[in-house]
């Protein structure tokens, strides 16, 4: 690591009351999520992958930080960074394509969403999310067919029926 990224670490962590007697690792995050400090997590997860720029456990961790942030721009790139390294690393087409949805960017949802429900064929979320996809891109035909699928799947929705 560049001694300007190393100084830049140190000083996020710093100011953030983490400290650390080494190298964050996976467990450091983890343990920061589960005491409720995000924020905290989200620059932990940030050092590891630059220190492991090939761990892509970690950048889908970090896009799911970010995106419980709301900062659904950047955890759309970690979440690709975490498919470019492994594709297929389970939940992060779902999520990719839920953080594109979120910004409104239906047609670059629909890919990723296509694949998440590739993966798992009886996924609702999928297959709702990839319907309202295909209909805020304005491809009312392919909506149909998932939006359809969905409402029948579940009788009970009053929007989807």
């Amino acid at each position: 690591m560049k001694k300007g990224k190393l100084h830049l670490a140190f000083v996020l962590l710093l100011f953030s009351g983490v400290a650390f007697a080494q190298r964050p690792s996976p467990s450091d995050a983890i343990a920061l999520e589960q005491q409720g400090k995000v924020a905290e997590a989200t620059q932990t997860w940030q050092i590891i992958t630059q220190q492991n720029p090939g761990d892509a456990h970690a950048f889908a961790s970090l896009g799911l930080d970010l995106s419980k942030q709301g900062e659904y721009r950047r955890a759309a790139v970690a979440y690709k960074r975490a498919l470019a390294l492994n594709p297929k690393l389970p939940g992060v087409r779902l999520n990719l394509g839920l953080a594109e949805f979120k910004q409104g960017h239906f047609q670059a949802a629909i890919g990723p969403l296509g694949g998440a429900l590739a993966s798992d064929p009886k996924s609702a979320q999928a297959r709702t999310l990839l319907g309202l996809s295909y209909y805020g891109a304005r491809r009312f035909a392919a909506a149909s067919k998932y939006l359809d699928a969905a409402a029948k799947s579940n009788p009970s929705n009053v929007e989807l029926q």
